[in-house]
């Protein structure tokens, strides 16, 4: 559960630094739910929510699923009223209104919802050296796909532009 806990409170915070990331566009992005007069203490509240969760205060995990079932309502109401594809303000300026935020809104509340009734296991250190290990070899293998793609674009380029000798440019050399 701890584990849980703080990646849900992570979202909620990463959410918060989006927003406030994106500053006048992401309380813009609000105004299509009409909160633009209270983006900042919107912003705020998800904030303090994750600290919260993070802190694992009783009643803040079903805080969170409140807030969020709430966002999903707002969503599902813009999408009712023809606001499909505009600025959302989800995580920043650049998410857009549609069913998929809708669905992460209403998954995202659910597992806050859920949180309370998970078991109380705290992770012991070798736990959390696995859990690293495994971001770490995930990061990894991210690096090497990403090399790898890098790789075969250089390759097209090369194939793409034709060699040329110094001297066999027209119009160049003696």
């Amino acid at each position: 559960m701890g584990l849980l806990r703080f990646a849900l409170a992570a979202v909620l915070l990463g959410s918060a630094v989006a927003k406030l990331g994106a500053g006048e566009r992401g309380r813009r992005a609000l105004a299509s739910y009409g909160l633009h007069d209270r983006a900042a203490s919107t912003i705020a509240l998800e904030a303090a929510l994750g600290v919260l969760v993070a802190a694992g205060v009783p009643g803040s995990a079903e805080a969170a699923a409140v807030l969020l079932g709430l966002f999903t309502l707002l969503l599902v109401v813009a999408i009712a009223r023809g606001r499909a594809g505009q600025p959302c303000g989800c995580f920043g300026s650049r998410s857009r209104i549609g069913w998929g935020a809708a669905v992460r809104s209403s998954c995202l509340a659910a597992a806050f919802a859920v949180l309370p009734f998970l078991p109380d296991t705290s992770l012991s250190t070798e736990a959390w050296l696995g859990a690293g290990l495994a971001v770490a070899l995930v990061g990894l293998a991210a690096l090497a796909v990403a090399l790898l793609a890098l790789a075969r674009e250089v390759g097209e380029l090369r194939l793409a532009v034709a060699p040329q000798a110094a001297l066999s440019l027209d119009h160049e050399g003696p």
